[in-house]
Formats: structure tokens, sequence, C-alpha cells
């Protein structure tokens, strides 16, 4: 079961979290369950983790929080030539 302590810091960011992983080193995060969905986990020291069963998905968790698509689609293609 998701130890809520572990999950209130690592839903602050990649850097309070790696800096809490740092000062506990013996502590291995327990995770597992966790609702993760919408947390951006990017940068994110999840080794040794126990994800078991976590919610990841839907919410595209492992990309940036911009809500721009990676690849979007120009809203107008560049006119290569005139006519």
């Amino acid at each position: 079961m998701a130890e809520s302590e572990h999950i209130a810091i690592l839903k602050q960011g990649a850097g309070p979290w790696n800096r809490w992983r740092e000062e506990h080193p013996e502590v291995q995060p327990q995770l597992a369950g966790a609702d993760l969905r919408g947390t951006v986990l990017v940068g994110a020291n999840l080794a040794g983790a126990d994800l078991q069963g976590a919610r990841l998905g839907k919410r595209n968790s492992w990309a940036p929080t911009s809500r721009e698509p990676i690849c979007a689609k120009p809203k107008s293609w560049p006119r290569v030539w005139s006519e």
C-alpha cells in the first residue's frame, strides 16, 4: 500500500522528491496502488520504488506539463513556391 507521505513528496515535483531520496537512501518508496495520474514524473528518481498497481496513465504522466502535443500538425502549411 502506498505511503501518503511518499505520494505527497512526489506530487511536489522531481526536485523535492530527488532531494528527499538523497536524504533517505535507506527508504524504499511505497507507491503501490497510488493514483499518480497528472503527476509530472519527468526527472524523478523512481529507482527501487514499489509502483505495483500505481495508476500512471490516461493523463500522460511522463510528458511535460504543456498541453501542446509533442508533434502538432501546423495550422497551415507554408508555401514552398509561389504561383
